[in-house]
């Protein structure tokens, strides 16, 4: 078997609350498989999106490790946590954070021109995924002009403009109607399948949960994985 994309020994995380310390993450453990799809199920405040965001590297852990590739990301310092978001991770929110001033096309190649790739490169790679997610028509179009289920899709073609080897996805449904929703999940597992890269998928939804290959929940700060039936 491959390396594995993560392990996580026994994370946890606390910060100061009004009336003492709050504990987010308790021992959390868990090993995830290169091209592997999991969803993280969870109540509001269960800790699933803190999950998420220290798997990206986007918040720091009280104490644990995090190996990724068998680098442990959890010593990282700023930078190198930079680093390792724009080369080896993709992001996909509950809202779409793109420019309104800029075309879709734009939208999608812009992380890869800010990461040095040479500008027609990206515009071509950009113009490629973009037809992938079917939008290659909407290219010009400024993206406040878009719908909301394609403004989303624009989202995952930026995500995944540059291969990374995880894509990260926090409650990617949560501002869409349900059959526009049901489009982006065949989507998200789609790429997962063809494109070999790993899904995180942090979600209150049991439905979406059970596309993937195997779903965990956070109760209380503590992730337990539930048995496929």
């Amino acid at each position: 078997m491959s390396q594995p994309l993560y392990v996580l020994n026994d994370v946890a995380k606390v910060v100061d609350g009004p009336s003492g310390k709050i504990e987010i993450l308790k021992s959390v453990n868990l090993e995830l498989q290169q091209g592997e799809s999991i969803a993280i199920l969870g109540s509001s405040g269960s800790g699933k999106s803190t999950l998420l965001h220290v798997l990206a590297g986007l918040d720091t852990v009280t104490s644990g490790e995090i190996f990724m590739l068998g680098k442990n990301i959890a010593h990282f310092n700023a930078a190198e946590r930079a680093s390792l978001r724009n080369k080896d991770m993709g992001f996909v929110f509950q809202f779409h954070h793109l420019l309104s001033e800029f075309s879709t096309l734009e939208n999608v190649a812009m992380q890869a021109i800010i990461g040095g790739m040479p500008r027609k490169q990206a515009i071509e790679n950009a113009r490629e995924i973009l037809d992938v997610m079917g939008l290659v028509h909407r290219e010009n179009s400024l993206v406040n002009t878009l719908s909301g289920g394609e403004r989303q899709r624009v989202a995952i073609a930026r995500a995944v403009l540059l291969s990374p080897k995880v894509l990260l996805a926090d409650e990617p449904t949560g501002n869409l109607d349900a059959d526009t929703g049901d489009r982006i999940v065949e989507k998200l597992i789609e790429l997962n399948r063809v494109k070999g890269m790993a899904l995180v998928m942090v979600t209150h939804n049991t439905e979406i949960a059970s596309r993937t290959g195997r779903i965990f929940e956070l109760r209380s700060g503590e992730l337990y994985e539930q048995d496929v039936v």
